[in-house]
């Protein structure tokens, strides 16, 4: 446990949360080492804003590059503290588990997921996107919904209700409509 109080009070630590804290809908941030959540380390946000797990990733990335970048981040009301205002981290881990808003970066792993992440960058103007990533949170509007099911069409042949794609308004979910389909 002191080796991870030690890497969470460490440099790369400090930076993450300096480079969140600067973020402007953020208010109160901690990075911490969860063994057998992550090997990388978690960032727990409190935002004062709307704030989305792809818009913080991009921020730290801007800041930081892409070797620093938490796979984690978790939205949270508020960040669990023991008595001594130390992160409480056996409560995080529970908060984690139950919170809907963690966001945990998943590059595209099929042929369909990487495409559908071509498109999407080239509709929205966004780079880097996860698996998980929802298009709508992402800024995608009516128009690049039919852009990208024109697309899908097109490239693969199969047609997408636009009710099923708002169901499925994530790469994983409707690569695997595509998928299905075809």
């Amino acid at each position: 446990m002191d080796d991870l109080r030690q890497q969470s009070e460490g440099p790369l630590a400090t930076v993450i949360r300096q480079a969140l804290m600067s973020h402007q809908q953020v208010s109160s941030a901690e990075v911490v080492w969860m063994p057998g959540l992550s090997v990388r380390p978690v960032a727990a946000v409190v935002a004062s804003g709307f704030a989305t797990g792809p818009e913080l990733r991009q921020h730290l990335k801007t800041a930081l590059g892409d070797a620093d970048i938490p796979e984690v981040i978790a939205i949270l009301p508020e960040i669990p503290r023991t008595g001594e205002a130390e992160v409480d981290l056996n409560a995080l881990r529970v908060q984690l588990a139950a919170v809907p808003a963690v966001y945990r970066f998943v590059p595209p792993r099929s042929e369909v997921e990487r495409w559908l992440a071509s498109v999407w960058t080239a509709l929205l103007g966004r780079d880097d996107l996860g698996i998980k990533d929802d298009f709508l949170e992402l800024g995608g509007d009516s128009v690049s919904v039919i852009s990208t099911l024109t697309e899908i069409h097109g490239t693969y042949g199969v047609e997408i209700a636009i009710a099923d794609f708002f169901e499925s308004a994530t790469i994983e979910r409707l690569a695997a409509l595509i998928e299905a389909a075809r």
